[in-house]
C-alpha cells in the first residue's frame, strides 16, 4: 500500500523559529529519511515545496463551468503543505506507526493519505 505523508506549516510560526531549531529539526528529517530507506519503505525521497513569495502553486478549480486560476501557497486555512514523501508500506497501521516517528516543530500538521494507481 502505498502512502503520501505530508508535512503541513504556517508561514507565520515557521517565520518564528530560530535557525537552531530550524536546522535540528531539518537533521532530524535526515535521520527520518535514512531511517526509511533502511526499511525499504521510501519510494521517493522526499522533497520540499518552495515557500517564497514569486514561487508559490497555481491552483486551478472549476467554478461554474469556468476554470479559474488562484495564486498563493495557501489553502483557505493558511497552511501550507511544506514537504511529503511517498512510501509503501505493508498496511495502514505500519505507515501511521512511520508517521508518527516524523520529526515536526510545534505548529506542524501530519497527514497520511493513501495513494493509488490511475
Amino acid at each position: 500500500m502505498k502512502f503520501m505523508l505530508m508535512v503541513h506549516h504556517t508561514e507565520a510560526e515557521v517565520a518564528k523559529l530560530a535557525p537552531q531549531e530550524i536546522e535540528r529539526v531539518v537533521q532530524e528529517h535526515v535521520s527520518y529519511t535514512e531511517a526509511l530507506k533502511a526499511a525499504g519503505v521510501l519510494l521517493v525521497a522526499p522533497r520540499g515545496f518552495r515557500l517564497k513569495s514569486g514561487q508559490e502553486m497555481v491552483r486551478v478549480v472549476k467554478h461554474n463551468g469556468t476554470q479559474v486560476a488562484l495564486d498563493g501557497p495557501h489553502a483557505e486555512t493558511k497552511e501550507v503543505v511544506g514537504s511529503f514523501y511517498l512510501v509503501d508500506c505493508a498496511s495502514k497501521a505500519e505507515a501511521l506507526g512511520w508517521l508518527k516517528k516524523h520529526p515536526m516543530w510545534d505548529s506542524d500538521t501530519l497527514e497520511l493519505r493513501e495513494v493509488w494507481d490511475c
